[in-house]
């Protein structure tokens, strides 16, 4: 059903289903958070009331709709950046079945005075009046197979946060197999918030990832030293449909963790045909909902950015990256980290030169960041425009246009089923 002029007011309409009793429609303002269940003639009467059509019954759900509560976080330009990804090497030791960024593997480091100089760029009141600033340290490879490289960059930044007058803090990604006293001391001692990727059930994390007991082991490490690290699950065809018990064996096997995340693998050579990514995704769907289900059950939450997003609205799905790859290279998303992967140039803006200069493209940066939800037509009355912000650009280059149509409509899957769940 089309509906432009309550699009013109950021009322979106989607079918939901239809019985005995006609066609029913979500009718959902993302502004102010509210969503009805409406038949279709009282969604063309709502149409109607856009186009200043007085009917009594309606007028007040129209006000309702079109009063505005969330606010809209816009695009940031790199002096409104507050959060740093750095990539401090391309060594790993697992080789993960589905790793967007294995084309770039080798035993490159940053260099110490790249780190530095990128440091000192992004933690400068001369750059932004922001009282907070966040570090990022994910792959690239596994931070922690540069632990010296990490303790270095934690306590320059800390030091430097303070002399510059920011409240800063830290975030890393690993695969949990790397942990020392030193690293383990470090992480308490900089608060840093840990995210373990961890595929959960033994046969399937061990095919798709490896050592599995070498995680757990690392997992049980940090509880016992009262770090209550996050887990990210990667869902791919292997454990989709395994989600909720996945769920069950994160309450026995670890009953200190209080949640985890499950997100959808992006990696369109694990899907033969368009219909087999369909399937996946309306799996990916039903199977989420229900381990959230069974999560709620025992107080344990179930998380996915997705549904994560559906409290927010944002002009673009990342409203900024600042990314330091070991390279020295600045770019636009933290899964780009080499010139060997698809897409590098697609997404590098900037680089630290041998003078330990911060040398940025702003007219590349620009381009990248307009693509956006305002660049889109297929965006203007989706429903989850203002949640997904005109899509990860990632997965815009890695699917063709029929791929990235099913995952759009995947994105609206996830929007309305968080929607009918409140």
């Amino acid at each position: 059903m089309k509906t432009p002029l309550l699009n013109q007011k950021e009322i979106v309409v989607a079918p939901l289903v239809q019985d005995k009793t006609g066609e029913h429609y979500l009718v959902y303002a993302p502004f102010t958070g509210l969503f009805l269940e409406k038949s279709r003639e009282e969604v063309l009467r709502l149409e109607q009331v856009a186009r200043f059509t007085a009917d009594k019954e309606l007028q007040d759900t129209y006000a309702q709709l079109t009063t505005r509560q969330r606010p809209l976080q816009q695009i940031q330009q790199i002096e409104e950046t507050t959060e740093m990804s750095i990539l401090l090497n391309y060594i790993c030791n697992f080789s993960c079945s589905y790793c967007y960024s294995a084309r770039g593997r080798s035993r490159k480091q940053i260099e110490k005075e790249t780190l530095l100089t990128a440091l000192d760029f992004f933690i400068n009141r001369q750059r932004t009046r922001a009282p907070r600033l966040q570090l990022i340290f994910s792959g690239g490879g596994d931070p922690l197979a540069s632990s010296s490289l990490l303790e270095t960059a934690i306590t320059y930044a800390s030091r430097r946060a303070g002399e510059q007058g920011f409240d800063i803090r830290y975030g890393m990604v690993t695969n949990g197999t790397l942990l020392t006293p030193e690293i383990i001391g470090l992480v308490t001692s900089y608060k840093i918030n840990l995210v373990i990727s961890f595929d959960v059930l033994e046969e399937v994390h061990n095919k798709q990832r490896e050592r599995y007991s070498d995680v757990c082991a690392g997992i049980d490490e940090l509880i016992s030293h009262q770090i209550y690290p996050g887990i990210r699950s990667t869902i791919t065809p292997l454990n989709v449909e395994r989600m909720e018990e996945m769920v069950r064996e994160m309450i026995t096997r670890f009953p200190g963790l209080g949640g985890i995340a499950f997100e959808a693998v992006l990696n369109p050579s694990l899907f033969p045909t368009t219909e087999a990514l369909k399937q996946f995704y309306t799996s990916f769907a039903e199977n989420y909902f229900n381990a959230c289900r069974v999560g709620l059950e025992h107080d344990f939450y179930v998380g996915n950015t997705l549904v994560n997003n559906a409290g927010q609205c944002r002009e673009r799905a990342c409203l900024s990256k600042f990314t330091l790859t070991p390279e020295g290279a600045i770019t636009a998303c933290s899964r780009i980290s080499s010139p060997k992967e698809d897409f590098y140039d697609s997404f590098h803006y900037g680089m630290v030169t041998p003078d330990r200069q911060v040398q940025l493209d702003t007219d590349r940066l620009r381009h990248i960041l307009s693509r956006n939800v305002y660049h889109y037509p297929e965006c203007t009355s989706c429903i989850a425009r203002w949640h997904c912000g005109g899509g990860c650009l990632l997965a815009r280059h890695v699917y063709s246009p029929e791929e990235f149509a099913i995952h759009c409509g995947f994105v609206r899957e996830m929007l309305i089923q968080t929607l009918k769940n409140k």
